[in-house]
């Protein structure tokens, strides 16, 4: 955060203001602004005209409301569309919600619309222009302090509302426009640049939550020696087990058969009788939340009270397939009639092994294709009484569990240091917001200093955009560029390479293809007029716009240090038509998944991916062909090493 400080300050006749620039004003909100409580309901009547909502929803999810979000359709008098048609520059806020912090939540209208109307539960703000800027005044609400306001104002009990007289007379710090402007474009900079290391941060999360996932899912089915044999399980899902295990149902592995919950109400919360575990109680790593505990009479309890071992199945809703694996240091529990208590042999299964198989890919495939479609998911206690296990003798059972124990905590306490970083990233990005628009820092006189800094930490949309610029600058004039072979030379800098882009690339017919991303990298080039894409029939190609090759001096920037590497895939790639670009992107994303997954495969099985497990198209390719072209990159270099994430089937997250 800037250290500049207002050279003259004075203190303001708001005490929790403290002391602000001296020559800022403080103003209530209807002093600066237009407030409108919106009267547009989520509904189509007869007569009315046809209009699209901005809804509750909309506004809580996105700081910015563009033409990206799907609006609802609805109808409304002429008189609505007057007063609540949106436009750029208003800033529309929450004025109810069923949590209180979640008042006065607010979103920058950042495009022009013509048909789009702000809905029900929300407040239509409009900056008077001739003293206040809308992006200012959107940050301004989010400022500690300021937003405070609203939460101390909003009345109710199992619902909380904002008053139009609240938030009319909500006090706001006014600087100059101009500064206005300079600190709104300062905070889009500063807020841009945090967001997108929180983003990477998340993705490190999902990473090693996908590494998790894979050892597990390795470890309780092929066990942990390498070299053991392998034979066929039986069962198409399980695919092969070690040769020594054994393929039995879950319900002959129990002492007694499985059993459904209490069907009890979660009334009492007494926490000396037995705590009523519900599946919405267990957190996202197996532990019992302190925040719900709930609890059952002794009498009621009795027959449902979990022993040590007992392993819960969810059988219903968001949650089914989640599980939680009892033990004694919980204290006394029974549980509820949505989950199903599985107790185990202790002669033929430990109960943590189990326990692990349930938290693996293939168990949750298996459970993907075993629901019972009504109007909730739902898989009965005789669904799970028939899930096929890998079954390793006990001793090789304990040792895999306590392999995994360590390995997985290690992972745990790797995701837990993220999340810490995350929130510190989010109380920063809190604290500075606060700090520019309380006049706590100066960001005229930091003006430069934050312009070299976004130029040195340039987001990561535009120096993606730079390199893709550069492979355009490369390639434009190849009759065998366009957009197929731009996407798969980007994919392969990522996955090949280790650059990261923050791709999330699909299973498509052409190879893995991220459309968000591609889009992203094209519109830049063309905001910045270097190249923009053309489309021909079915081919897209790139042609140079005025400004082109003058990407040139951020490439040297960003991309010094591997242009060695870059400038080998293009030339690698050049002389390849597109059908051959998309063999070779498509082999080379199907080995690197198989890397990801942890799966012991050959080069059969490499191609048997991508003809049976990618896209229906790509059987048009014979097994000979497919075999040369990953002959063909192993000659080139061109080899996976388990880089990047995996592939996703389309519409699948």
């Amino acid at each position: 955060m800037p250290k500049l400080q207002y050279l003259k300050r004075g203190r303001s006749s708001i005490e929790w203001l403290g002391e602000i620039p001296e020559h800022w004003k403080v103003l209530r909100l209807k002093r600066i602004a237009t407030v409108n409580f919106s009267s547009v309901n989520k509904h189509t009547l007869e007569g009315e005209l046809p209009v699209r909502l901005c809804n509750y929803v909309d506004v809580y999810y996105n700081d910015s409301i563009t033409s990206d979000i799907d609006f609802m359709n609805a109808t409304a008098t002429k008189e609505e569309i007057r007063r609540f048609t949106i436009k750029r520059g208003d800033v529309l806020i929450t004025k109810d919600s069923e949590e209180w912090a979640d008042i006065a939540v607010p979103a920058y209208v950042d495009e022009h619309f013509d048909n789009v109307l702000c809905g029900y539960h929300l407040a239509h703000i409009r900056p008077h222009s001739d003293c206040m800027d809308g992006r200012y005044l959107f940050r301004a609400f989010v400022a500690r302090g300021i937003n405070d306001q609203f939460r101390v104002e909003a009345t109710g009990i199992t619902r909380y509302g904002l008053g139009k007289y609240g938030l009319e007379n909500a006090i706001f710090l006014v600087p100059p426009l101009v500064e206005q402007h300079a600190i709104a474009a300062f905070l889009d900079r500063e807020t841009a640049r945090i967001d997108g290391l929180i983003e990477k941060k998340e993705r490190q999360i999902e990473l090693l939550r996908e590494k998790r996932t894979a050892l597990i899912s390795h470890a309780v089915t092929k066990g942990l020696n390498p070299s053991a044999k392998m034979k066929p399980s039986g069962v198409e899902w399980l695919g092969e087990i070690p040769e020594h295990w054994e393929t039995k149902r879950l319900k002959f592995l129990l002492v007694e058969p499985l059993k459904y919950g209490a069907n009890e109400v979660a009334e009492l919360d007494d926490p000396d009788l037995p705590r009523y575990v519900r599946i919405t109680d267990v957190n996202e790593e197996g532990l019992l939340r302190e925040d719900t505990l709930k609890s059952l009479q002794e009498d009621v309890a009795r027959p449902y009270l979990l022993k040590e071992g007992d392993l819960l199945f969810a059988r219903s809703g968001a949650t089914v397939g989640k599980t939680f694996l009892y033990r004694e240091s919980w204290g006394r529990a029974a549980y509820a009639g949505y989950l199903i208590r599985a107790r185990f042999s202790p002669k033929q299964m430990f109960a943590q092994f189990a326990a692990y198989f349930a938290r693996s890919s293939v168990y949750w495939n298996w459970l993907n294709n075993s629901f019972i479609q009504a109007t909730i998911q739902n898989v009965s206690a005789d669904k799970y009484a028939n899930l096929m296990i890998g079954v390793p003798p006990l001793v090789e059972q304990r040792t895999i569990a306590a392999f995994l124990d360590r390995e997985t905590a290690r992972i745990d306490g790797l995701i837990e240091k993220v999340r810490e970083s995350i929130e510190k990233l989010k109380e920063y990005r809190s604290a500075i917001i606060s700090a520019a628009v309380t006049g706590k820092i100066d960001v005229r006189s930091g003006l430069k200093l934050v312009e070299h800094h976004a130029q040195r930490q340039a987001p990561p949309e535009f120096k993606r955009a730079v390199l893709g610029a550069e492979i355009v600058h490369k390639l434009h004039k190849e009759p065998t560029f366009g957009r197929v072979k731009f996407e798969k030379i980007i994919y392969l800098y990522e996955n090949h390479l280790g650059i990261d882009l923050d791709g999330n690339f699909q299973r498509q017919a052409a190879g893995p293809f991220d459309n968000q991303m591609l889009r992203s990298i094209e519109s830049q080039m063309e905001k910045a007029k270097w190249y923009k894409a053309k489309k021909e029939g079915e081919r897209t190609y790139y042609i140079p716009l005025a400004e082109a090759g003058k990407h040139a001096k951020y490439f040297d920037r960003y991309w010094a240090d591997m242009r060695d590497q870059i400038y080998a895939i293009i030339e690698l790639l050049r002389s390849l038509n597109t059908e051959r670009v998309e063999i070779v992107a498509t082999l080379f994303a199907a080995w690197n998944d198989l890397l990801l997954n942890g799966t012991r495969f050959s080069d059969n099985d490499i191609i048997k991916e991508v003809r049976e497990n990618w896209h229906e198209s790509k059987n048009r390719f014979d097994e000979d062909r497919l075999q040369r072209a990953l002959n063909w990159m192993r000659d080139k270099g061109l080899t996976p090493r388990g880089k990047g994430r995996l592939t996703r089937v389309r519409g699948v997250k």
